[in-house]
């Protein structure tokens, strides 16, 4: 078997021998050059070798000298799950060391009796450091538990519960929040806390006030009207004028009539999505008139228009006055032409009077007995 370092010689061209088949006391400098074999001898030299040593045909790009790959396709997908395992241990790394932090809500952890066990930083920026504290002390800053106690049912029930409270912050000024309360069931079916989230809605509270207040108090008659023309929402006072109106259609509220108006403005709002005024007449819950003027528009710009707002204003004590002025004018006129009455029969009874002394005159002169006294 030839030797491993053995190497191929090209044909016609001569080589040196190998120093590990010199002889002994050879050495690499003693080489002499191998003899030239006829070219029968050579190919069977050469189909001798490929028998005893066969050669392993490589792939073009490892017989030029570059390394395989492992393919576009594994390579690929190889990678694509590196980078998604890469990103989820990121995301469950974030979830248990971040999330708590981060959510845009107040999260407190109340165990059975009723102590914080852990809260976040939006807790503690809004009701102050509570760890360790009874809830009822920090969020309602009070010595005893609430009177309904919504953690106390979901300890009792499990069930998730959601509510709207008034507190006090961390300086003492009254909070309204909308909170969540979760009961954390182990599963042994134990509940050994109630995860409580709660968001600030203070500032939503304040608006709605200010809203209802000018809903309300606003000296005019204001009602909301579906699709259907029934008042969904009506202010105070239109309800201290007309009676209840909620869930009526407009025409029984205002008129007490059991037909639409002719010209209705809520109708043309609906159809049109523009804002229509109109003077109407309708009956009190005495059952006086009253005359109004309404302006009825869409209460928002989405189409279809689902729901219109009317506000009225109350005319009658003006049309009472245009009554008296005209009442008054037209009293003016009468005694105006009494007065050019009584002018012209004045008038005419001095003409006469003129007349008669005139032609007694004539007749002779006249004698007047006169009083002594009156002169």
């Amino acid at each position: 078997m030839p030797h491993r370092d053995a190497r191929r010689q090209r044909p016609g061209q001569a080589g040196l021998a190998p120093a590990a088949r010199l002889g002994p006391g050879l050495h690499a400098g003693d080489a002499r050059p191998l003899p030239r074999l006829p070219p029968a001898d050579r190919e069977g030299a050469a189909a001798t070798d490929r028998r005893l040593c066969p050669l392993r045909r490589l792939p073009p790009r490892e017989r030029r000298g570059v390394p395989p790959s492992p393919g576009p396709l594994r390579g690929g997908r190889v990678n694509a799950e590196a980078i998604e395992r890469a990103n989820s241990q990121e995301l469950q790394s974030w979830l248990r060391g971040q999330l708590f932090e981060q959510v845009p809500c107040n999260i407190a952890v109340i165990d059975r009796n009723y102590n914080i066990v852990e809260h976040n930083r939006n807790f503690q920026e809004l009701f102050g450091p509570g760890k360790g504290q009874p809830c009822f002390a920090v969020y309602k800053k009070q010595p005893a538990r609430c009177a309904e106690c919504m953690a106390a049912q979901c300890f009792t029930d499990g069930k998730v519960r959601v509510n709207d409270e008034v507190g006090l912050d961390k300086n003492g000024r009254r909070a309204y929040y909308l909170v969540h309360l979760i009961p954390l069931v182990t599963e042994k079916g134990d509940i050994p806390y109630v995860i409580e989230m709660s968001t600030d809605i203070t500032e939503t509270k304040r608006l709605q006030r200010e809203y209802q207040v000018l809903f309300e108090k606003v000296p005019c008659y204001i009602t909301v009207l579906n699709r259907e023309h029934r008042v969904v929402r009506a202010n105070e006072i239109m309800e201290k004028t007309f009676g209840p109106a909620t869930g009526q259609p407009c025409w029984q509220a205002f008129k007490k009539s059991a037909f639409k108006c002719k010209s209705c403005p809520a109708e043309q709002a609906f159809l049109d999505g523009q804002t229509h005024t109109s003077e109407q007449v309708g009956i009190d819950r005495n059952g006086e008139p009253t005359h109004y003027i309404v302006t009825a528009s869409p209460l928002s710009a989405v189409t279809p228009v689902n729901h219109v707002i009317e506000i009225a204003v109350d005319v009658t004590r003006m049309k009472q006055l245009e009554e008296e002025k005209l009442e008054a004018e037209r009293l003016a006129a009468r005694l105006e032409g009494l007065n050019r009455e009584r002018q012209r029969l004045t008038a005419e009874l001095i003409e006469r009077a003129r007349a008669v002394a005139e032609r007694e005159l004539e007749k002779g002169p006249l004698l007047f007995l006169v009083d002594p006294d009156y002169v």
